[in-house]
């Protein structure tokens, strides 16, 4: 149950992102649209480096390690960017070539957010009996797409209802139940079979 609650709230804040992250550049930044839509390439693109990253990190460190550091650096990385995204202007000539730190450093944070979501599903995969792994993994996809479905809505709500930079700041409570649940997953010894 922690697990699949560590899975729910993982995808409800990593869609929350992907699927908001042009919109933001576009009406709070007020960048061009072409860089709009290039941020949310970005950011798959730190989101595919992540993953890939995650199993090299996952062979060095204990899984909670990982998840710990990466829940814990996204939440201060969003603490530490969210705030240059307020009164910013920008031009509507920037490019990719001129354009202010913020612009870079938003997309990028997917990386820190990547490794998590392959951490935990290996952990229970390979905790449980072979003959569980095709029921965990509907479970799963059934999970992680009730999450994707209310983060995006959620998210969507909140930036017409208050601002962009709020509906990201509430990530911070998921990302809060996320890394408590994987601790309480951990204390229960779920770790993979030698």
């Amino acid at each position: 149950m922690f697990f699949l609650l560590c899975a729910f709230l993982f995808v409800l804040v990593e869609q929350s992102f992907q699927t908001w992250t042009p919109t933001f550049y576009k009406e709070i930044l007020k960048v061009p649209t072409s860089m709009s839509i290039q941020a949310g390439a970005v950011l798959a693109g730190a989101f595919a480096l992540g993953r890939f990253l995650s199993g090299f990190f996952s062979k060095k460190f204990n899984w909670i390690y990982v998840v710990s550091f990466c829940v814990i650096g996204f939440a201060i990385s969003l603490l530490l960017v969210l705030p240059l995204t307020h009164n910013i202007h920008i031009d509507t000539n920037t490019n990719w070539m001129n354009a202010p730190l913020v612009v870079y450093l938003f997309p990028l944070m997917g990386g820190l957010l990547a490794p998590i979501y392959p951490s935990i599903n290996s952990v229970i995969l390979a905790s449980i009996p072979k003959y569980l792994h095709s029921a965990m993994s509907g479970l799963i996809v059934v999970f992680s797409a009730i999450g994707g479905t209310i983060g995006s809505i959620i998210t969507g709500f909140v930036f017409q209802e208050f601002s962009g930079q709020q509906a990201f700041y509430l990530s911070l409570i998921p990302l809060s139940l996320l890394i408590t649940s994987a601790v309480f997953m951990n204390k229960l010894k779920i770790n993979p079979k030698k």
